[in-house]
C-alpha cells in the first residue's frame, strides 16, 4: 500500500484533524487514515480530493463525522467508496459526478445527505440507505440513470426536491413509514418506475412528484394524503386504475393531466374543487363519479377525455367552469343538478354524441357555448330557474322547451 501522508494535505483543528487536500500525483487506491499526527480525523473539508482523476477507491474511516463540500468531486474514476461507520454529514455535492461508482452503503450513522451529493453518479447501481438517516436533500441522488432499487428506511422524514429525479433505470421503489411530504420533482422522469406505493404517514405529495413516469402501472395513495399538487402526476401515462382517498382535501391543477390509459377514477369524498386541467386528456377514462364534497370542477378539468361515456355529478357541485367536460366525444347523457349556479363557457363543447341533458330546476346561468357542437343533442328543456343563457349556448337546430317545471 501506498504511503498516502506523503500525499495529504491537512489542518489541526480544536475538534481534531481535518484533511484539506490531496496531491493531483495520487493514484490508485486511498485508505485515509484515522490519525494524524496523534489526532483523530473528524473531517474531510471542502474539495479536499476533487478532480482527482486517477483515484480509483477510498475507504473513510470510523472517526471521520463529516464529508465536506465537493469533497469528492469530479473524482470520474472512483470506483469503491467505503464510508465510516462514524459518519454524521455528507455535504453539497460531496460525490457528485463520480462517474465509476457503482455501489455505495451509507451508514446509519448519517443524519443528512446533502444537496446534490451523489448527483450524475450515472453507473450507481447499488444503494443501500442506513437506518437513521433524517433527510435526503434537494437533488441528492439525481441522474443516477442505473440505479434499479431504492429503499427509504423508517427513519427519513424528509426526502428533498428532486432528489431522485431523472434516474431513468429506476424500477422498484420503497417508502418507509417516516416520510410525511414527497417533495417537488422527487421522483420526476423515473421513466423505468413501474409500482408506488405511498405510506399512510405522508401528507402531501409535491408538485411534478412523479410526473413523466411513463412505465408507472399501480398507484397506490396512502390514507394520510391531504394534498396532491400541481402536476404530481402528469404524463404517467401507463397508470390503469386511481383511487384518491377521502382525507385529500385538494388534488392539484393538473394532477393527473394525460394519463393516457386511466380507466378506472375513484374520488374520495373529501375534497372540494377539482382543479384546472386535473384529468385532462385521460382518454381512457370511461367513468367518473363527482362525489358530493366537490363544490367546483375546474377549468378543463376533464377535458377532451373523448373516451368518457358515463359522469354522475354530485349534488353539492356550484359551478362547472368553462372547457370543463369540452370535446368528451363519447359521452352520451348528463343529469346537471339543482345546486349548480353556473355551467360555464363551453363546458360540454364538441361532445359530440350528447343525446339526453337534464337540466335541474336550480340552474341559473348557462355560458356562452357552453353545448356548442353537441351535434346529437335535439331537445333540451331549460327550467324557470335559468336567468342567462349565454349567446351561442346551444346549436341552432337544437329545440330548446323554456320554464319546464318537472
Amino acid at each position: 500500500m501506498q504511503d498516502v501522508l506523503k500525499y495529504l494535505k491537512w489542518k489541526i483543528t480544536e475538534r481534531g484533524a481535518r484533511i484539506i487536500g490531496c496531491d493531483e500525483k495520487f493514484e490508485g487506491a486511498m485508505e485515509i487514515p484515522s490519525h494524524l499526527d496523534g489526532v483523530p480525523v473528524v473531517e474531510i473539508g471542502n474539495m479536499a480530493f476533487s478532480n482527482r482523476h486517477s483515484l480509483k477507491s477510498v475507504a473513510i474511516p470510523d472517526s471521520v463525522e463529516v464529508v465536506g463540500e465537493y469533497a469528492f468531486a469530479g473524482c470520474v474514476a472512483l470506483a469503491e467508496l467505503s464510508l465510516g461507520a462514524g459518519i454524521k454529514k455528507i455535504e453539497k455535492r460531496a460525490f457528485h459526478g463520480c462517474f465509476s461508482l457503482k455501489s455505495v452503503e451509507i451508514p446509519g450513522t448519517v443524519e443528512s445527505v446533502g444537496e446534490d451529493a451523489f448527483t450524475i453518479c450515472i453507473r450507481l447501481e447499488e444503494l443501500q440507505l442506513g437506518a437513521g438517516i433524517k433527510r435526503i436533500e434537494e437533488g441528492a441522488f439525481r441522474w443516477c440513470d442505473s440505479l434499479k432499487s431504492v429503499v427509504i428506511p423508517d427513519s427519513v422524514e424528509v426526502v428533498g426536491e428532486a432528489a431522485f429525479a431523472e434516474c431513468h433505470g429506476l424500477q422498484e421503489l420503497r417508502f418507509g413509514t417516516g416520510i410525511k411530504t414527497i417533495e417537488n420533482g422527487t421522483f420526476a422522469k423515473c421513466f423505468s418506475l413501474q409500482s408506488v406505493a405511498i405510506p399512510d404517514s405522508v401528507e402531501v405529495v409535491g408538485e411534478r412528484a412523479f410526473a413523466w413516469c411513463y412505465e408507472l402501472k399501480e398507484l397506490r395513495l396512502g390514507r394520510g394524503i391531504k394534498k396532491i399538487e400541481k402536476c404530481a402526476f402528469r404524463k404517467c401515462s401507463s397508470l390503469k386504475s386511481v383511487v384518491i382517498p377521502g382525507s385529500v382535501e385538494v388534488v392539484g391543477e393538473g394532477a393527473f393531466s394525460e394519463c393516457t390509459e386511466l380507466e378506472e377514477l375513484q374520488l374520495g369524498a373529501g375534497f372540494k374543487k377539482i382543479e384546472r386541467l386535473t384529468f385532462f386528456r385521460c382518454s381512457s377514462l370511461k367513468s367518473v363519479e363527482v362525489p358530493d364534497s366537490v363544490e367546483v370542477v375546474g377549468e378543463a378539468a376533464f377535458g377532451e377525455c373523448d373516451g368518457l361515456n358515463e359522469l354522475r355529478l354530485g349534488r353539492g357541485i356550484k359551478k362547472i367552469e368553462k372547457y370543463a367536460f369540452c370535446w368528451c366525444d363519447s359521452l352520451q347523457s348528463v343529469v346537471i343538478p339543482g345546486s349548480v349556479e353556473v355551467v360555464g363557457e363551453d363546458a360540454f363543447r364538441a361532445c359530440s354524441e350528447l343525446e339526453d341533458l337534464q337540466l335541474e330546476a336550480g340552474i341559473k346561468k348557462i355560458e356562452k357555448g357552453a353545448f356548442q357542437w353537441c351535434d346529437s343533442l335535439e331537445l333540451v328543456f331549460i327550467p324557470g330557474s335559468v336567468e342567462v343563457v349565454g349567446e351561442g349556448a346551444f346549436d341552432e337546430s337544437v329545440c330548446l322547451v323554456v320554464n319546464d317545471e318537472r
